[in-house]
């Protein structure tokens, strides 16, 4: 089976991101991939997943070595836990804060 076309892209970035001695990467944000109908990029919530994908699979290309903050709707604990559990090393709420404001960090922080 030979990869996809999405995954041979971000192995050429990571190797970028590797060659260039990049101290650390944001993975990822809004996408314009995806099913919605007349909506632009899409954030919050519903990029959980997808964002995901991208971590696991950034994190998997770069190792241990390159620092990775992920976002990409993170709305709740479970969400900013899952980030970590991805392999990320910081997780960004910006959504999330938008949405619930700064109770969303007490969420995170006390749960």
């Amino acid at each position: 089976m030979s990869p996809d076309l999405e995954d041979i892209d971000l192995e050429n970035i990571c190797k970028e991101i590797l060659d260039k001695d990049i101290d650390a990467i944001i993975c990822s944000n809004t996408t314009i991939l995806h099913e919605y109908p007349h909506v632009g990029g899409l954030s919050g919530e519903e990029l959980f997943k997808i964002s995901n994908k991208s971590l696991k699979s950034f994190r998997s290309f770069l190792g241990p070595s390159v620092p990775i903050i992920a976002s990409g709707g993170v709305m709740s604990r479970y969400h900013f836990e899952r980030k970590l559990e991805l392999g990320a090393d910081l997780v960004q709420v910006y959504t999330g804060m938008i949405y619930k404001g700064p109770i969303l960090v007490k969420e995170i922080l006390n749960s």
